[in-house]
C-alpha cells in the first residue's frame, strides 16, 4: 500500500508551496555552489542583490529557514495533527473534555489532579507550582494510556494559563524522553510557539545509555524558530539513530508517496508499520505518524542540501 494520505505531504495547496520551495531552495544551493567555483578558479561571483552575500553559508540559512517554514505550512492544517484541534479552555477538566471525553479529572488539592485515562488506560497525577506544570505519568498503562492525549492536555493547560510544562522533576524514564520530544514537537506546531514548554534537564543532556543515541537540544529560552528547528532535527536525529532505514526514506512531492532513495519503490503503511514493531522503532516508541513525521523532516533537511525529491 502506497503512503500517499492527506496527512503525509498535507493538502494539495501546502505540498505545491512546500514543492516549490523545494526547488527555490535547489537553485539557491546550486547558485551558491557555482559562485564557490568561480570564486577559487580564480573568477568572479556576480554581485548578489541588495548588497548581501551569497555562497554555502547563505544556502544553509535558507534551508533552515526552509524546515521551519514548510512545517509551520502544515500546521496549519488540522489533518496534519492525531489529535483534535487546540482547545482554548481553561480549566484542566475542560480541556480534557475537549481532547478527549474519555479522560476524567479529579482535583486533588490545590494545583494538584488526577487524570484517569480512558480503556484502562491506567491514570497519572499533574502539579503545578511556581508557574511550572508537570505530570507523573508512571501509574500509565503501557500500550494502552493513549500518553500523547495526557500530554496534549498539559501542555494545553500550560500554554492557555500562561504557565511552562516542564519534565517530571522526580526523573524521566528512557522511554518517556523519547515521547516527550515528540509530544513537545506537537505542542509547539499547533500553538506556533515553545514558550509553554521546557525540555527536561536529560533532553538537553543525555546520560547513560542514551548517550550517542539521543540528540542533544540546544534549547534557547523565548526564541520560538531556533527551538522548533531543534525539536524537529532531534526528533529527526533520533528516529534515525533508533530505526536507521528512515535515513534513506523521503517524501516525493511530485509522486504524492514516501519512497526509499536508494531504491526508487514507495514506501507504504505496512512499511511503517513493520518499522514500528520491530527493533530500535519499537524501543522508541515511535509509531507511524512519528516515523512519517521524521521522513518529512528528512526531507525537508535534505531539501536544503539540493537532493530532496520532487
Amino acid at each position: 500500500m502506497r503512503g500517499h494520505a492527506p496527512q503525509d505531504g498535507g493538502s494539495a495547496a501546502v505540498r505545491a508551496e512546500i514543492a516549490k520551495a523545494v526547488k527555490a531552495e535547489k537553485a539557491a544551493k546550486a547558485e551558491g555552489q557555482q559562485d564557490h567555483h568561480n570564486v577559487t578558479a580564480g573568477g568572479k561571483a556576480a554581485a548578489p542583490a541588495l548588497g548581501g552575500k551569497r555562497g554555502p553559508m547563505l544556502s544553509r540559512t535558507r534551508g533552515e529557514d526552509l524546515l521551519i517554514k514548510a512545517w509551520k505550512l502544515l500546521a496549519t492544517h488540522a489533518e496534519m495533527f492525531q489529535q483534535p484541534p487546540a482547545s482554548m479552555e481553561k480549566a484542566m477538566g475542560d480541556i480534557a473534555a475537549a481532547i478527549d471525553p474519555g479522560m476524567k479529572v479529579k482535583e486533588l488539592g490545590p494545583r494538584m489532579w488526577r487524570v484517569d485515562m480512558p480503556s484502562e488506560g491506567g491514570w497519572a497525577t499533574v502539579q503545578e507550582k511556581n508557574g511550572e506544570v508537570w505530570v507523573n505519568a508512571s501509574a500509565l498503562t503501557s500500550g494502552k494510556s493513549r500518553g500523547n492525549a495526557l500530554y496534549n492536555l498539559v501542555a494545553t493547560y500550560a500554554h492557555n494559563n500562561g504557565k511552562v510544562f516542564i519534565g517530571d522533576p522526580a526523573g524521566l524514564s528512557d522511554t518517556a524522553l523519547y515521547r516527550r520530544t515528540e509530544n513537545m514537537l506537537s505542542s509547539a506546531l499547533r500553538f506556533k510557539t515553545t514558550r509553554h514548554l521546557r525540555p527536561h534537564p536529560r533532553q538537553v543532556t543525555p546520560d547513560g545509555a542514551l548517550v550517542g543515541k539521543v540528540r542533544p537540544l540546544d534549547w534557547r529560552e523565548g526564541e520560538d524558530d531556533h527551538n522548533l528547528r531543534e525539536l524537529l532535527l532531534t526528533s529527526r536525529q533520533n528516529i534515525i539513530n533508533a530505526a536507521p532505514e528512515i535515513q534513506d526514506v523521503q517524501y516525493d512531492f511530485k509522486r504524492r508517496e514516501f519512497i526509499d532513495t536508494a531504491t526508487g519503490e514507495p514506501v507504504g503503511k505496512a512499511d511503517f508499520e513493520r518499522i514500528a514493531a520491530t527493533g530500535g522503532g519499537r524501543a522508541a516508541k515511535a509509531g507511524n505518524a512519528t516515523l512519517k513525521r521524521a521522513a518529512l523532516t528528512n526531507t525537508l533537511v535534505q531539501g536544503a542540501s539540493g537532493e530532496a525529491r520532487g
